[in-house]
């Protein structure tokens, strides 16, 4: 049995659909049991998860998280709480040893067995270093070991025995409490005070926009692998503002994207991030150029 985390608010639950029937699609051949953590999530949103893992004989347990949980945390900004949810699967699942966390603006395109049984027995979890404009960014507030790069909390592979047993979610807690000028919550905190106990993985296991644009905003060490994820990406995480149910989205997965969405009961029109046709239509001619330039860049690395 593969243990999924997900977690989302109420205006997200459409896109945490798109992701789990994602999952289940391309993965029928695996038992999973999915975790799904909502914070004010309508009943009708959620039921319309739990049809979809019905549909596909997935077990399914709804946790609905209070914000008074997060109480003296820092402002999320443009995140939502949700995004500190997943700090809390140790205790949420205190019979669980590992789980998968997954965000809800991700695509799941492929098996996912290898990253299920990459070993972290020894290791707090393991992921995919983040843009380097995150990792420059959090370099300004924070002193964990940047070396092999700052982890994108997208994508998560976690050892939840490690965490009770080295009381990591009360470290998290502390942290957050203490340090009310992180930019990325949730991110910032699992990056501090697991720094030296991660374990980095092939970015095929959380592909985010940045490997797909010119230039690529990565460390150097993640270039070589560009070329290999414009068509090899087991998990698509779409970063950044503009998603792939934004009509100025430009994504080598965007095609995929709308396949697994048609799967689900929201099946709505793409939406325009801005109000001005003319402002949208200049952006997507400027996004495609960029997009053909990075795609041909892609073969030198």
């Amino acid at each position: 049995m593969i243990n999924v985390a997900f977690s989302t608010n109420n205006t997200f639950c459409e896109h945490c659909c798109v992701a789990i029937v994602s999952l289940l699609e391309t993965n029928q051949h695996e038992s999973f049991s999915i975790h799904l953590l909502t914070i004010n999530c309508v009943s009708e949103n959620i039921n319309n998860i739990k049809s979809i893992c019905a549909k596909y004989n997935a077990e399914i347990d709804v946790i609905e998280i209070s914000e008074s949980m997060f109480k003296g945390f820092p402002p999320t900004g443009i995140y939502s709480l949700a995004c500190y949810s997943r700090l809390l699967l140790a205790s949420l699942f205190p019979n669980i040893t590992k789980i998968l966390y997954l965000d809800c603006d991700i695509i799941v395109n492929g098996s996912i067995s290898e990253l299920w049984n990459i070993d972290i027995s020894h290791y707090s979890l393991a992921g995919v270093p983040d843009s380097i404009k995150s990792q420059n960014l959090a370099k300004e507030y924070l002193t964990c070991d940047f070396s092999k790069g700052y982890i994108n909390s997208g994508v998560l592979l976690i050892n939840l025995e490690y965490w009770r047993q080295n009381n990591i979610q009360e470290k998290f807690v502390a942290f957050l409490k203490s340090n009310g000028k992180v930019k990325l919550p949730d991110q910032d905190a699992i990056n501090e005070v697991l720094s030296g106990s991660i374990r980095f993985v092939h970015p095929k296991y959380n592909a985010q926009a940045s490997y797909f644009v010119f230039p690529p905003p990565i460390i150097q060490e993640q270039k070589k692998y560009i070329r290999f994820l414009w068509k090899g990406a087991t998990i698509v995480h779409f970063t950044g503002a503009v998603k792939p149910w934004h009509l100025e989205c430009v994504n080598p997965y965007n095609q995929q994207y709308l396949r697994y969405k048609n799967l689900t009961p929201y099946r709505n029109a793409l939406i325009a991030t801005s109000k001005n046709r003319v402002c949208s239509y200049t952006l997507i001619i400027l996004r495609y150029l960029k997009f053909f330039i990075a795609k041909i860049r892609s073969y030198i690395y």
